[in-house]
């Protein structure tokens, strides 16, 4: 049960992992970057929380559509109250809420680990002298070889 402690941390650091990588193009990281500024530069608590709102919504995957949008404000450099009053029409134009909640669902839905190396931990079962080493040796090579298959049909 070594193993399947040490596969449940593994599968937990490598969502945590994941969570945190986070690929934003170029107007995501501008608008997230501005809203930091002007939430800095206001003691408004209600605009604070409007602020945090546009942040959780524009930091995650966007459309296409969205995406030409925040370009187009990075590149006419709008900032402060105009950028702020941008983001509420793109917010309510693309119903960005309703992504915010699809995101929310979908953390919820991967809190389960899943096994993927379940022939490994048979082989712990029936051959109870195998290293752990050698198990994750068999792990990381099924693994690979299930991704050079899914690579090779497409």
């Amino acid at each position: 049960m070594k193993v399947k402690c040490h596969f449940a941390a593994e599968v937990k650091r490598r969502q945590a992992e994941r969570d945190h990588t986070l690929t934003l193009n170029q107007g995501q990281r501008y608008v997230l970057r501005e809203l930091r500024v002007h939430f800095g530069n206001t003691d408004d608590e209600e605009l604070k929380a409007q602020i945090n709102l546009l942040e959780r919504a524009f930091r995650g995957p966007t459309t296409q559509a969205v995406g030409r949008e925040l370009n187009l404000l990075r590149r006419n450099v709008v900032a402060g109250e105009a950028l702020q009053k941008s983001l509420i029409h793109l917010y309510h134009q693309h119903n960005l809420r309703d992504w915010i909640d699809r995101r929310r669902l979908q953390l919820e839905e991967r809190s389960v680990p899943k096994v993927v190396c379940n022939e490994a931990l048979a082989c712990a079962r029936v051959h109870p002298g195998i290293t752990e080493r050698r198990i994750h040796r068999l792990c990381r090579r099924r693994i690979k070889l299930q991704l050079c298959h899914r690579n090779h049909a497409r």
